[in-house]
């Protein structure tokens, strides 16, 4: 393999590392809407604003993780600037093949540390990344002044009737059209 194709297979390897780092950013992004979401109609159901304050713990590990991906991310992203400065200046530019070159994106990666992970989230290129997290948190939050408002549903108030539904075997069609209250069923049986 000449050194050219290390280098190319190099920078695939990075690309591809890159692409999975990016749909995992966006599956965690993914989950954090759906899980607050969740909790914030079964906090609204249940009229608990306790169950509602959780969103934040839940907001609070969704930014962790996805802080811990974007630095794997970042690290990866600088493996293939380098690569393709490597690239660009030894195989169009005549350069010779740098000595310090190693293969592959392992010694790229950096170890996760709390200082590293606060530098991006407060880096300002990366706004939008607090600013998603900070939405769902004004959600959440605006929703404590809503739940008051929700009416409560009492086991009382809803309606006792079970549907009868029959199998019409010739047609196979369902017959949803009978419908029963509770005591017409007990009487039939």
């Amino acid at each position: 393999m000449t050194k050219e194709e290390i280098l190319i297979k190099d920078y695939e390897s990075t690309q591809a590392f890159i692409d999975k780092a990016d749909s995992f950013l966006f599956w965690i992004r993914n989950w954090a809407i759906v899980l607050c979401s969740a909790v914030i109609v079964f906090a609204v159901t249940n009229h608990s604003a306790i169950i509602l304050l959780s969103n934040i713990l839940i907001i609070c590990g969704f930014l962790f993780v996805e802080l811990i991906q974007k630095s794997f991310h970042e690290d990866a992203l600088k493996h293939s600037y380098e690569v393709e400065k490597i690239i660009q200046e030894s195989v169009w530019g005549n350069k010779p093949f740098p000595t310090n070159y190693q293969f592959g994106l392992g010694h790229s990666i950096n170890t996760v540390t709390l200082k590293r992970l606060k530098s991006i989230l407060f880096h300002r290129g990366r706004w939008h990344n607090v600013a998603f997290y900070l939405l769902i948190l004004f959600f959440s939050l605006t929703t404590l002044l809503i739940i008051p408002f929700v009416p409560e549903t009492t086991p009382k108030e809803k309606p006792q009737i079970i549907k009868n539904i029959e199998y019409n075997i010739d047609r196979n069609e369902i017959d949803s059209t009978k419908v029963m209250p509770n005591e017409e069923i007990k009487s039939n049986r």
